[in-house]
């Protein structure tokens, strides 16, 4: 039967036992837990080995000789004794268990951050194409909707050639401006087909939020991480065993440490959040200033296309006057003419609603840059 006294040594080992063992269950719930994406599970379980062992009792088995003209041992501590001794005991720190807690946190933050800065990277990869798919679904409705009319005014004008009403230079043209148009409606459609492909919704992308968000995140892993740091010079150990020798005894011992360090490494910490603040919001390798770039050039982009509308509108108002025109004339072959400009009109006009409708997109992408 063990002494009384070593019992209490015993219980206080077994309670620090149980409570190491409850937090490593929480530490494995947490990494088992659904993540969601690959980065995070794999952050979280990085996280959670790394606790498990920060968080974990050490066991320590010790054998001792003492000297026999000396049976006072310096170098393990004031340690009394003589010929051979053999200890057992556990050495727990309740820092390193609070340093688990803190990786588990920080296993958190850096998934939040990680999954912010994919957002923003996608955004800038396909931020505008969400408002060109629509607009190019609109361009492609319309040819939908005048294939077989400008097909209908090729297949007469071929009938005339065939009936020797027209020459081959009359309807060339025609066949031209015929055959571009073919070529954009194939065009139109497969862009559409590769910008679903690549992922494309077609929903406008709060890139300004998105990036804020990311800035957010970032600071927040900072912060969450810079405590871990700030700990790191302070030691605390508690260690407790027993001697199983005849007459059995226990031993314990706690030590606190500080490294003076600490009191500079605490203020260039606070440097180090407020210079990581400013390489965020102002680095031109950082997200905030690429999302600030990128909307500079869909500023451009919107008043390029303004632009191109404009020029587009003038062309269809010539072709609608010189069509005007030609209703009122008597010239011979004058049906072919109409048509080649029916068919010009097709094409700008198909221009002009992609246009429109990519200037409304964009407008709308700006718009909706702050969510």
């Amino acid at each position: 039967m063990l002494p009384r006294r070593v019992l209490p040594t015993l219980a206080t080992c077994a309670q620090v036992a149980a409570f190491c063992v409850s937090g490593l269950r929480s530490v494995a719930a947490s990494a088992q837990s659904s993540s969601p994406s690959p980065y995070c599970r794999t952050a979280h379980a990085r996280a959670a080995s790394d606790a498990a062992l920060l968080m974990s009792p050490s066991l320590l088995v010790q054998g001792i000789r003492f000297p026999t003209n000396n049976s006072v041992l310096t170098d393990t501590g004031p340690t009394a004794g003589n010929g051979y001794q053999l200890r057992a005991g556990l050495s727990f720190s309740p820092l390193d268990f609070y340093r688990g807690l803190r990786t588990m946190k920080v296993g958190d933050s850096d998934c939040s951050r990680h999954d912010a800065s994919e957002k923003v990277d996608e955004g800038l990869a396909h931020g505008a194409d969400g408002a060109r798919v629509r607009a190019l679904r609109e361009q492609a409705a319309y040819l939908d909707a005048h294939r077989r009319e400008w097909q209908a005014l090729r297949a007469k004008a071929e009938e005339r050639l065939a009936a020797r009403v027209i020459t081959l230079t009359d309807i060339d043209d025609l066949r031209r401006y015929s055959d571009d148009l073919e070529r954009k409606f194939v065009d139109v459609h497969g862009e559409i087909k590769h910008l679903v492909a690549q992922g494309t919704t077609g929903e406008p992308v709060p890139l300004g939020k998105l990036a804020e968000q990311y800035v957010r995140e970032t600071i927040h892993f900072e912060q969450d991480t810079s405590p871990l740091r700030s700990l790191e010079p302070w030691q605390l150990q508690l260690t407790g065993g027993v001697i199983p020798q005849s007459p059995v005894d226990w031993y314990g011992v706690a030590q606190l440490s500080l490294n003076f360090g600490t009191f500079a490494r605490n203020h260039q910490e606070g440097r180090f959040i407020e210079a990581r603040v400013d390489e965020l919001r102002h680095a031109e390798y950082e997200n905030d200033t690429k999302v600030r770039e990128y909307r500079e050039r869909v500023v451009a982009s919107l008043d390029q296309a303004r632009g191109e509308l404009a020029v587009v509108e003038r062309e269809l108002s010539f072709v609608t006057t010189t069509r005007a025109v030609l209703d009122r004339s008597d010239a011979q072959n004058i049906a072919n003419a109409r048509d080649t400009l029916a068919i010009e009109e097709y094409s700008a006009e198909s221009d002009r609603v992609f246009l429109h409708a990519w200037i409304v997109t964009l407008t709308a992408l700006l718009e909706n840059w702050n969510g």
